[in-house]
């Protein structure tokens, strides 16, 4: 068992490796680029100028929440607010869709709840709750890569959403990282 979570840990942190590099490597076109690539947060460090993304400024706010530094779980979280937002979308359709997603979860069709919230998704990418309910759906699904990313941008669009923290608790827990898991909660109530 430890050596089956510490393969699915593994996989996890290479596709999301994969993924940025490919997404730093192969540019969207600029009227794709704010919803496509990954947002990210310019810091200066010397003279070099760094390119952070939710994820790792995310990372960053654990850490600092798991020494107890509550001036830099702060800052962090400035940082993630920083990051640029989504084109508000069509919320009408978006929040119709997501209802119907809430309903398919309920009556425990999972796959249906997953293809909705993807299209609610869609029809308004602005919408922190229907981020974090398909990471939700995708948790439930052990679709634990999918939901990490999905997780992101609910955080990166509403950054004391104690929904989307305690959903990365629960991906922390699954993957095996109960440190940054009980993080996460602690965020999550703050």
């Amino acid at each position: 068992a430890v050596v089956g979570l510490a393969i699915a840990v593994f996989v996890l942190a290479f596709y999301v490796f994969q993924l940025q590099r490919s997404m730093s490597q192969h540019p969207a076109p600029a009227e794709v680029a704010k919803t496509a690539a990954p947002a990210q947060e310019t810091i200066l460090a010397g003279s070099t100028a760094i390119k952070l993304t939710a994820n790792e400024i995310v990372l960053k706010m654990i850490e600092a929440q798991t020494a107890g530094d509550d001036a830099m779980v702060e800052q962090t979280r400035l940082q993630l607010d920083g990051l640029p937002k989504p084109v508000r979308g069509d919320r009408k359709a978006a929040r119709s869709q997501n209802e119907a997603g809430l309903k398919a979860l309920q009556d425990g069709d999972t796959a249906l709840a997953i293809r909705t919230f993807s299209e609610a998704q869609k029809s308004d990418a602005s919408d922190p709750e229907i981020a974090n309910n398909l990471a939700h759906a995708l948790v439930k699904d052990d679709r634990l890569v999918d939901a990490s990313i999905a997780i992101m941008k609910s955080l990166q669009l509403n950054s004391v959403r104690s929904a989307a923290w305690g959903t990365l608790a629960l991906i922390y827990a699954k993957t095996g990282f109960p440190e940054r898991a009980s993080a996460s909660f602690q965020i999550a109530f703050r």
